[in-house]
């Protein structure tokens, strides 16, 4: 059953669901589990049982540990020989005395014999009418006891009594329950009681009460970030990383049963559901809700209150402003409240930031409170900008809430809040989006003061962007039309500049588009809306610099889509013009685009040949913003020592010592930061050191780098678009056959196989430039080479030249279409002229360099070409 296919229970698990469902849903808790079952093993055959309590908050997984430990002494033989589970309900409403707790134990032993001694079941289930019955008779206790121990001892079984909201049923019952269980539990070995309860009840801790250290305690605590991202691709199928996983656990504050229901509403994408099922969870919860903050002394709920309202993790001077406190009580009051559990702190120092512990509460705060499903909308939607930010390597996601967006007004203004609030969150559902946007103009419509003004061209610009952004060249170019008609003379300087912003987007669409001469004239249009640079420069208002930074970013656009042109000196041009202008007006917010210039014309030199030229600029770089500690100039900067490294094993007489030296530098220095472009850059760099080390012949030493490599950034996709797992994986093959290890090597090419996507020609280029490499290296046999690539359909029908040409140079009968033939047959003579470059570098006759030259210069070319001729791989 697919992970999308299962029935995931938010509520009741193991509820009709087999043992092995119940297995193969439980992806988290598994320490809580293995302890569990640790106390049941040592509890077998033992003169005197100890007894299990599972604490935790509602929905933190008591019920679904119950089931899984359940079904692991039903299917494990070691378990099952000996212990028997026996699960009560999970509200034991009909128990009001000790009587009624042993009928409600024999009917459920009754239910759980069913299936293996259907004979002793019908008696124990008679057994258990004839009793009730009696309900007068004063020994009815006694004697639905003694049925239940005398089935154990039928049975040869210890029972496993799994009770749950041990709590409710201590305040239900009356004074002596629970010294008349304790009884049994102490003098009886054939039961023992595995419960749970919400909290540490009075029971527990008061020597006086009954259930004082009775208990072996198991507290389960919100889930981390990795058991949120295992749980997450449980109910949805999505494989998760780290930086996916963690927007997870912020929403849901690691409860199981939060995050199932909005992986649930990713499942199925309708806001109305995931709002009506909030709402039925809140509303069977109040009463539990309502108990938890009347528990809290007053001026610790003040402070409680104030945090949860904010729904985001929030400084010690926010959440005292929001509770009209000072900061000093509100300090001491976070202090208290983190050391009960109700809040989590994250950070230290002056960054501390405080939130609730169980998210839930702050949803049902906001529906109680404000009565306001649009700021649930909002939240969730900031959270699947979150999630899905920088996923390039998945397919984009689209939410179809136009029809929720015009039908729901709670919806509609979620989504506009959310819009305010970032702009990007609009690429999930640009019809919704596109909507609200409309929205937010018609509620502006008959206001005419400037501000009002500014704030109808800001809506219109971030409309046209999104649609740009979101691929809808024709609506984005309306909206822009639109724009320029009603605001396009406006002499207003913050108008002036929205404008120009939308003019740069227009320029992106139309690059993308590949509309390279409408791309230029829009960025043109930039510097004519707002200026010259050096003349912006000398201004020093925010709308100023605002412009300034929409003209630097046209001016470098347009140097990219010249070089795309051929007119790489045009762009040189601009580069010096943005690094120049820039340091004579001291512009310091503006400071990491002369950065992005300065190594823009380095990496221009290098493809031109000049490589002292371009070193000097990396150089230049890395001494003038080395200081500098703003997160985009320092990724600059760590990009200028990236190519500098790379510089040394591209260019005549590069040193890979050196190579290695500045790739540990730039580890040192930035391997903590997680944002998508650093981790881009370090695995660049990673694969820097891998090459560096396979020149120096420490293949080993490259190996473990490569395999860190995938590890750690298997999820990027590099700047030239390629996935650096499957990167990764193929170095490690290479290497994996350079070295001796063929059955690993095998492996690690049948994985790789399986990791290329056929119908993208960047893995096809990819792929084939390793399979020519390893057949021209003699590292393994064409026979051999063509097996693996044959085994995969897709490969097999995208390779069908390359396989022609392997099992030819085997030696093997082949039979196929004269086109295909002829497109083989160049194919073995590039193998043959790579075999006479690998022979070159290895007697040291040439370069290392070389090889990669001809690599480049050859082996794409030939890769499209098979890719053009080889059929449609079939519908899988």
């Amino acid at each position: 059953m697919s992970a999308v296919e299962r029935t995931i229970r938010k509520f009741n698990p193991g509820t009709f669901q087999s043992d092995h469902e119940v297995k193969e849903q439980f992806v988290v808790r598994n320490h809580d589990l293995a302890l569990a079952l640790e106390v049941l093993r040592d509890n077998i055959d033992a003169p005197s049982c100890q007894h299990v309590l599972v604490l935790a908050p509602r929905g933190r997984g008591k019920t679904m540990l119950l089931a899984r430990v359940a079904a692991e002494l039903r299917t494990n033989a070691a378990y099952s020989e000996k212990l028997l589970p026996v699960r009560f309900m999970e509200e034991s409403h009909e128990v009001f005395d000790i009587a009624d707790f042993w009928l409600d134990a024999l009917y459920y032993l009754a239910k759980e014999c069913a299936s293996h001694t259907p004979e002793l079941a019908r008696e124990l289930e008679g057994a258990h009418g004839s009793l009730a019955s009696e309900w007068r008779d004063p020994w009815l206790r006694d004697r639905a006891r003694a049925t239940v121990l005398d089935a154990a001892d039928r049975l040869g079984k210890q029972l496993v009594l799994m009770v749950e909201n041990l709590q409710s049923l201590c305040s239900h019952t009356g004074e002596d329950f629970g010294w008349e269980l304790r009884e049994t539990l102490q003098m009886e070995p054939g039961v023992m009681l595995f419960g749970t309860a919400t909290t540490r009840f009075a029971a527990l801790h008061d020597a006086r009460e009954a259930f004082f250290e009775l208990f072996r305690e198991i507290a389960l605590g919100p889930l981390d970030t990795e058991e949120c991202g295992r749980l997450w691709q449980a109910v949805t199928g999505e494989q998760v990383v780290h930086h996916q996983a963690r927007p997870l656990e912020v929403l849901t504050g690691g409860s199981p049963r939060l995050l199932v229901l909005v992986a649930d509403f990713v499942r199925h994408r309708s806001f109305r559901r995931l709002l009506d099922e909030l709402v039925t969870l809140i509303d069977d919860h109040t009463e539990y809700f309502r108990g938890h903050l009347e528990a809290l002394p007053r001026t610790e709920r003040r402070v409680y209150l104030a945090t949860i309202s904010l729904w985001r993790p929030s400084s010690t001077s926010e959440i005292a402003a929001r509770a009209r406190m000072g900061v000093r009580i509100t300090s001491s009051m976070l202090g208290r409240l983190v050391d009960r559990g109700a809040l989590s702190v994250q950070g230290t120092a002056r960054k501390r930031r405080y939130a609730a512990t169980e998210r839930l509460y702050c949803i049902y705060y906001k529906l109680r409170r404000e009565r306001d499903e649009a700021a649930v909308v909002q939240n969730l939607i900031r959270f699947m900008s979150l999630y899905y930010n920088g996923r390039r390597t998945a397919k984009e996601m689209r939410l179809d809430l136009a029809d929720e967006v015009e039908n729901s007004p709670n919806v509609l203004a979620g989504m506009v809040r959310a819009l305010r609030e970032d702009f990007s969150v609009g690429l999930l559902a640009p019809k919704a989006a596109a909507v609200a946007y409309d929205k937010m103009i018609i509620d502006q419509v008959g206001q005419s003061d400037p501000d009002s003004q500014r704030t109808v061209a800001r809506i219109m610009s971030n409309k046209a962007a999104m649609l740009f952004h979101a691929g809808n060249a024709q609506g984005g170019r309306i909206a822009y039309d639109q724009l320029v008609a009603q605001f396009g003379q406006s002499s207003a300087p913050e108008i002036r500049a929205t404008v120009a912003m939308a003019s740069f987007n227009l320029g992106l669409a139309m690059q993308k588009s590949n509309d390279l001469e409408a791309a230029i004239n829009a960025y043109e249009d930039v510097e004519a809306r707002c200026g010259r640079l050096d003349v912006v420069l000398q201004h020093d208002s925010a709308a100023s610099v605002s412009m300034s930074e929409t003209v630097v970013q046209a001016l470098s656009n347009k140097a990219g889509v010249l070089i795309l042109r051929g007119k790489e000196e045009s762009a040189m041009s601009i580069y010096d013009d943005i690094a120049r202008y820039i340091r004579d007006a001291k512009a310091s917010k503006l400071r990491v685009h002369m950065a992005r210039a300065l190594v823009n014309k380095g990496s221009m030199q290098a493809k031109l040949g000049l490589w002292p030229d371009a070193v000097e600029k990396w150089n230049q770089v890395a001494r003038e913003f080395r200081n500098d500690d703003g997160v985009a100039v320092q990724l600059e900067v760590a990009r200028a020592l990236h190519r500098m490294s790379a510089s040394h094993l591209l260019r005549p007489g590069g040193s890979a010592e050196s190579a290695i030296k500045i790739i540990d530098q730039v580890v040192v220095r930035f391997g903590k930061r997680s944002d998508l472009e650093m981790r881009t850059v370090l695995a660049e760099c990673l694969y820097v050191k891998g090459s560096a080390l396979e020149r120096l012949g420490r293949k080993p030493e490259a190996l473990d780098v490569y395999r860190d490599m995938e590890t750690k950034f298997g999820d990027v996709v590099n700047s030239s678009g390629a996935s650096v797992r499957w990167e990764s994986i193929s170095a490690q093959t290479r290497i994996l056959y350079e070295t001796g290890d063929v059955d690993s090597a095998r492996q690690s090419l049948r994985t790789l196989c399986t990791a290329t996507d056929t119908q993208s020609d960047k893995n096809v280029v990819n792929m084939y430039v390793l399979a020519v490499t390893l057949a021209a290296s003699d590292l393994v046999s064409p026979g051999e080479l063509a097996d693996v690539l044959a085994a995969d359909r897709q490969m097999a029908a995208t390779f069908q030249p390359l396989l022609v040409a392997l099992r030819r140079l085997a030696g093997q009968p082949v039979r196929a279409p004269i086109e295909v033939t002829e497109v083989a047959r160049d194919i073995r003579e590039e193998i043959e002229d790579l075999k006479a470059v690998l022979h070159d570098v290895r007697a040291g006759t040439a370069e290392p360099s070389s090889l990669n030259r001809s690599l480049a210069e050859n082996l794409p070319r030939l890769a499209v070409r098979a890719r053009g001729l080889a059929p449609e791989p079939p519908e899988a």
